[in-house]
């Protein structure tokens, strides 16, 4: 597999509208005055602050740079492995579209390469001891120790297990794709941001 290479901006087309409304709005600060020059500064203080809502949410921390344009891909793959499914009398298969997912980050990669990433990625829990875990919640929540922390693991374990082996196909798609993305995290981020990632996903801020 060769590195991962993504823009963090990428699939963001209001975030190019936005840049090119802030510099409009400060041309034309620079060249007004009176009642339509406050206007001008109201809009482009709105302007401005969803440019850093854009930039905080995609850059803010290291996950984030790559769960977003990645989300962004899955759509895509999803989209158009629908349609083939449709086409095929076919029901959508959530594997073939991460399948197209990993493509796009690994371009000409062999069937064998790509199901053993999927693989890997579905069975988190590989190599990671406990002890590991514990440590993570230790740092993330200080005041969790014994049994609370004990619980913690334990309820932190279960969202993912009872996501995988749900009944319902969109629990399944939905943590299959997360812990796909996860596993790119991993790749390029080293275990540490990881962890973190999987913790925003039970958190729900990895949408």
């Amino acid at each position: 597999m060769n590195e991962i290479k993504i823009n963090p901006l990428e699939g963001n087309p209001s975030l190019k509208g936005g840049v090119v409304a802030f510099l409009l709005l400060l041309v034309g600060i620079a060249l007004t005055s009176g009642f339509l020059k406050v206007v001008l500064i109201m809009f482009f203080v709105l302007v401005s602050l969803f440019l850093v809502g854009v930039l905080y949410g995609r850059l803010s921390s290291k996950w984030r740079r790559l769960h977003y344009p990645l989300m962004v891909r899955y759509a895509k793959s999803a989209g158009m492995v629908q349609g083939i499914y449709e086409k095929q009398g076919k029901d959508f298969n959530v594997d073939e579209a991460l399948s197209e997912l990993l493509l796009s980050v690994f371009p000409q990669t062999s069937d064998y390469l790509l199901n053993k990433y999927l693989q890997n990625a579905y069975d988190w829990e590989r190599n990671l001891s406990t002890g590991v875990l514990k440590a993570f919640f230790k740092k993330k929540i200080p005041n969790s120790s014994g049994a609370k922390l004990e619980n913690i693991v334990t309820s932190f374990k279960k969202f993912f297990t009872d996501h995988i082996y749900s009944n319902k196909e969109t629990n399944v798609n939905y943590i299959k794709t997360r812990l796909v993305i996860s596993e790119l995290v991993k790749e390029k981020y080293g275990k540490e941001e990881w962890l973190e990632y999987l913790y925003a996903v039970v958190m729900g801020q990895a949408t």
